[in-house]
């Protein structure tokens, strides 16, 4: 797919408002995970109205600490890309591009990627770059589809996305998670996923274009480009007959569950009657046994009871 760079970010003269207004003519990458219904900080109806409204206020996620980090750390998560992948060389691409066959489609890539490999020009100047690194941070307590080796859904949209504007083959995906775990993925396009969400998107904007409201959720889960919300193969929505006894386990499980309420909530409350007992002091003993202490610094500090 052809593309042209409409703007050069990070030069000194590209404001990050400037990026804004831009990015308000088309969709881009995290735009597309809205629409797929798998980005869990913006709804399509929020992004409609980013859209259409004249001067949009900045992003709230994109002005945030967090993304202000994410930003900072790139370089930091592409040299370890590249440390673990010494044939490929990211090169930072700071730029907004938008399809010339789809204009209503732009993406922000962070690095070109070139690999050795492939390049028979001596000069890496004049090297062709054959896909894309796109370079992520994110929190421990988030990173359960990462540490399983998986990219979650809003990232898989987002990169999806880029391919339909590049038209690469492959891309990269980079991210550090909770700061100390580091996990790489090299994604494969999809012809028929790339078809689907640009169906998606020029819909969607065809509703910006015209003014109209558009239902929300946008996309029904049969027509999620990524295939995360349909069955898998050899899986059918038909109707489950139970066998006997299943009704026996259903009641197990609800009274296993109160009774696991009912003993949390005796647990809290006695916690709570302790901690009053202790407050003021350091150590509490019956007898010449100690029962309670408390650990950890007095902002984090929690109550230790002795087991019997």
């Amino acid at each position: 797919m052809d593309y042209e760079v409409i703007l050069k970010l990070r030069d000194g003269r590209t404001t990050f408002a400037d990026w804004i207004r831009a990015r308000q003519t088309g969709l881009g990458g995290t735009d597309a995970s809205s629409l797929c219904g798998h980005n869990p900080w913006k709804s399509t109806t929020t992004l409609f109205a980013e859209k259409v409204t004249a001067d949009s206020p900045v992003d709230t996620a994109a002005a945030s600490e967090a993304a202000y980090w994410g930003r900072t750390l790139e370089p930091v998560v592409a040299e370890e890309f590249s440390r673990r992948e010494p044939d490929l060389v990211p090169t930072p691409a700071d730029v907004l591009l938008r399809s010339v066959e789809h204009p209503c489609m732009l993406a922000t890539l962070d690095f070109w990627v070139f690999d050795r490999r492939t390049q028979r020009a001596e000069d890496p100047g004049t090297w062709e770059a054959d896909s894309f690194l796109e370079c992520k941070t994110t929190a421990w307590y988030r990173g359960r589809h990462w540490k399983a080796g998986v990219m979650p859904p809003y990232v898989e949209a987002q990169v999806l996305h880029y391919l339909a504007v590049t038209g690469f083959s492959h891309a990269w995906v980079a991210c550090l998670v909770g700061g100390q775990n580091f996990v790489y993925l090299r994604y494969e396009r999809d012809e028929a996923a790339v078809r689907r969400l640009v169906e998606l998107e020029e819909s969607f904007w065809g509703y910006v274009e015209r003014r109209e409201m558009p239902p929300d959720p946008f996309c029904l889960p049969e027509a999620d480009p990524l295939g995360r919300q349909t069955f898998k193969a050899g899986e059918t929505m038909s109707l489950l007959v139970l066998p006997d006894g299943v009704e026996a386990l259903v009641d197990v499980y609800w009274a296993s569950a109160e009774l696991a309420a009912r003993a949390a909530e005796r647990r809290d409350e006695a916690l709570a009657s302790l901690e009053d007992l202790l407050y003021g002091a350091h150590v509490g003993i019956a007898g010449d046994r100690e029962l309670l202490r408390w650990e950890g610094t007095r902002g984090k500090r929690r109550l230790v009871v002795a087991r019997p």
